[in-house]
């Protein structure tokens, strides 16, 4: 029988019809061996002089045969054979035709003399009760043909024996009782191998049901992914033209380009235009960026570069920030640093988030401390430390993720998107990288990228 469903998953366990399945595929077999043996019994027979031999085996290859149909009626599912019922009850009914049929041979070759002939018929039936032991699986079935069986032969050997009787039923009835021990011992066996065959059934299914809602849920995941990196990456193009524009004249108002404007109040509105137009187009870049590394379309153009340079770059951009707060920097940079294999704009976007963040939560008078170094296993580490306010660690975990800012910095008033680390970490992970953060309250803040050893260009001595 198919063991799958049409959609290749496995079909759910029947103990019941794994049972009968066991039974109907060893029945044949015994069913043959039980026809040999009387077809031994009858050739001994009619040799012998016997009466009534023919007759006797036709009524075995009778019951066996109704037997073996109902293993094709099981087999091939015809008629009523698909109820467990029916399967029960026809067990039951051709195993007390079989027994019976060989158990009515008592009546053709007992005798009171216990001839040789006798004494074969006798072990025979002990064989076939042996042979019989598998059926155990299904333990009604074998009491029909063990049953069926002594009946007939009790009843025969009532009617042809005297003295010898009771040796004949003591030791059918021992040699029954041993051999229902073995058939119980062997339907305990399958049995338990049915019921294991089933946890395993039962645990297959579950962990096939946990994998399709698991890739349901990735697949969910990934098109929502995808979604929303493909709405970031339009909405950021629709927004960057309309931008520039109001870039472009806000620029060209705020220089009064072609004459003046009058009040000066509006050439500080072309200001504040011309400087927030700056911060959305910047956010809109950072968006732009998230979404593409997302998407995995993010891509570096790598050249050699030397990190010092663009380490300076970047705090010559933020000079005006850091005295406005009265902060200092300070560059450590290593002696004779090799160069890395790195994205220019990248690296400087994330130093200009580092160390913008590093000023922003400074406080006033602070310090921020930027160093440059070789590590022990050779990897090339940028660090940039604060000595402001710090972060505890459910802090720490939470700066990381885009769009998150602490309590403590939105209690503060410091401006921010939350971009500033999700866009560090995006591009170091570009680069194979990564970013570590330390930070203790009241101690500063420790951020630092690490470029890994195969980036570092080794110049030859």
């Amino acid at each position: 029988m198919d063991a799958h469903c049409e959609d290749g998953t496995p079909k759910r366990f029947d103990a019941e019809q794994a049972r009968f399945e066991t039974l109907y595929r060893n029945r044949p077999s015994l069913l043959i061996g039980n026809t040999l043996c009387g077809l031994l019994m009858a050739v001994i027979g009619w040799f012998d002089g016997y009466a009534f031999v023919e007759l006797w085996f036709c009524g075995v290859v009778i019951a066996n045969g109704l037997s073996l149909s109902t293993v094709y009626f099981f087999k091939n599912r015809i008629g009523p054979y698909t109820s467990p019922t029916v399967w029960r009850w026809s067990f039951c009914g051709t195993n007390i035709l079989g027994g019976a049929a060989q158990g009515a041979g008592a009546f053709l070759f007992l005798a009171p003399e216990l001839q040789f002939c006798a004494l074969l018929y006798l072990f025979t039936l002990g064989g076939l009760m042996v042979g019989t032991t598998p059926v155990g699986i299904f333990m009604p079935g074998y009491f029909s043909f063990v049953g069926g069986l002594l009946v007939v032969l009790w009843a025969a050997s009532f009617s042809v024996l005297s003295d010898q009787i009771a040796i004949i039923v003591v030791f059918t009835a021992l040699y029954a009782a041993v051999t229902t021990r073995v058939a119980i011992s062997i339907g305990d066996t399958v049995r338990k191998s049915i019921e294991l065959a089933a946890t395993n059934q039962a645990l297959a299914h579950k962990l096939i049901d946990a994998n399709q809602v698991l890739n349901k849920a990735r697949t969910n995941a990934e098109n929502a992914d995808r979604a929303k990196s493909e709405f970031l990456a339009n909405i950021s193009h629709e927004l960057r033209t309309p931008l520039n524009a109001i870039l472009g004249f806000s620029d060209v108002l705020k220089q009064q380009l072609w004459g003046a404007v009058g009040d000066p109040r509006y050439t500080e509105y072309a200001e504040d235009i011309h400087a927030s137009g700056q911060h959305l187009l910047s956010l809109i870049n950072q968006l732009l960026d998230i979404s593409q590394a997302d998407a995995g379309k993010l891509r570096l153009v790598e050249e050699e570069l030397d990190i010092a340079p663009i380490v300076e770059d970047a705090c010559h951009i933020l000079r005006d920030v850091a005295q406005s707060q009265q902060i200092s920097l300070r560059i450590t940079l290593e002696p004779d640093l090799p160069p890395v294999l790195a994205d220019p704009m990248r690296v400087k976007q994330i130093m200009l988030n580092l160390i913008g963040n590093a000023l922003k939560y400074s406080g006033e008078g602070g310090t921020v401390a930027i160093a440059a170094s070789l590590s022990s296993s050779g990897e090339f580490v940028v660090a940039v430390s604060d000595n402001g306010a710090g972060m505890s660690v459910d802090e720490l975990r939470q700066v990381r993720k885009a769009f998150t800012r602490t309590e403590r910095a939105i209690a503060s008033g410091t401006e921010g998107s939350g971009l500033g680390l999700a866009i560090v970490e995006t591009m170091i992970t570009a680069h194979g990288g990564c970013l570590q953060l330390e930070s203790q309250q009241g101690e500063g803040t420790t951020a630092r990228i690490i470029f890994p050893s195969n980036r570092v260009v080794r110049i030859a001595a």
